[in-house]
C-alpha cells in the first residue's frame, strides 16, 4: 500500500525498508523534474533539504549505501517543500504507480506530437 509522506517525516518509519518511485515531467519540452525508478530503500534519520529524514538505496546485502535520496523534488522554496516521492510498502504497487506515471507522460507526448503534426499539415496546406 502507498505510505503517506507524513509517516516518513514524523519518524515513525525510521529504519524501515520501503520502495520509492517518482516520475514527473510537467513540461514536455524539458527533462523530467524527477525520474526515480522503483528503488528499494531504507528510511534514514539525518537532516537534508526540507526534511529530517531521507532514503538510502539498499545494496544486495540489504545494507544502506550511496548518497541520500531526498524525500522531495527540487521545485520547492521556503514556504513549500516541493512534491514528495511516492512511497510504498511493496514492489508490486510501486511498479504499478511507476508504469501509470510513465503512461500519463507517454499519452501527453503522443498528443503533443499529434498537435504539432496537425499544425505543420495546416501550414503546408496554406503554402500549397
Amino acid at each position: 500500500m502507498q505510505i503517506h509522506i507524513e509517516h516518513i517525516l514524523n519518524g515513525s518509519m525510521e529504519g524501515k525498508i520501503v520502495w520509492i518511485c517518482d516520475y514527473r515531467r510537467p513540461d514536455l519540452c524539458k527533462e523530467p523534474i524527477r525520474a526515480r525508478m522503483p528503488t528499494k530503500v531504507m528510511v534514514m534519520n539525518g537532516r537534508v533539504v526540507h526534511s529530517d529524514y531521507h532514503f538510502k538505496r539498499l545494496n544486495n546485502c540489504s545494507t544502506p549505501t550511496g548518497p541520500a535520496i531526498l524525500p522531495f523534488d527540487k521545485t520547492g522554496w521556503r514556504g513549500f517543500t516541493g512534491e514528495p516521492v511516492k512511497v510504498f510498502d511493496n514492489v508490486d504497487e510501486c511498479l504499478i504507480q511507476w508504469n501509470a506515471d510513465l503512461h500519463v507522460v507517454e499519452r501527453a507526448l503522443h498528443q503533443k506530437r499529434k498537435d504539432l503534426v496537425d499544425e505543420i499539415d495546416g501550414v503546408l496546406k496554406q503554402l500549397l
